[in-house]
């Protein structure tokens, strides 16, 4: 972890090691955009660093959530996201995190899906399609992504 923050700062970033399980080091309203990607599955209270990142972030700040989906296709043959990810210790449906996002005070507005089909060549369109009806396709998706809105 050292040398990452190290790396991160050698690039003029303001890297800062912390634990999520605590309170954010972050004066109220402090940033425009919260980027969380694939952290609060390993979190001991997701809903509470949700409520953090409403804190830090000013009004009407967003904050963009990714997280690996616990059922779908692709975690029956090729993983399985307890077992094989050990360090998992929540598992996320979409209706779930948009609900846990509501609860800590965020509109959710934009969903997306990665489905690893659409990385191919020649698969843009499926990649498109899918995000225009995201929930359908959550089922054989191995991460999605949720864009809040602080209320």
């Amino acid at each position: 972890m050292k040398r990452i923050i190290q790396v991160c700062r050698s690039q003029g970033l303001n890297a800062i090691k912390a634990d999520l399980n605590e309170s954010l080091p972050f004066k109220d309203r402090s940033f425009d955009v919260v980027f969380c990607s694939h952290t609060l599955e390993h979190v001991y209270s997701p809903l509470l660093l949700l409520k953090e990142f409403n804190r830090v972030l000013k009004d009407s700040g967003l904050v963009i959530i990714a997280v690996p989906t616990e059922r779908s296709l692709v975690r029956i043959l090729v993983d399985h996201y307890f077992k094989d990810h050990p360090s998992h210790i929540y598992g996320f449906s979409v209706d779930c995190l948009q609900r846990l996002l509501e609860l800590a005070g965020f509109r959710p507005i934009r969903l997306y899906v990665d489905v690893p089909l659409t990385h191919k060549p020649g698969l843009r369109w499926l990649c498109k399609l899918a995000n225009k009806v995201p929930k359908i396709f959550s089922g054989i998706s191995n991460a999605f992504w949720i864009i809040g809105k602080k209320e």
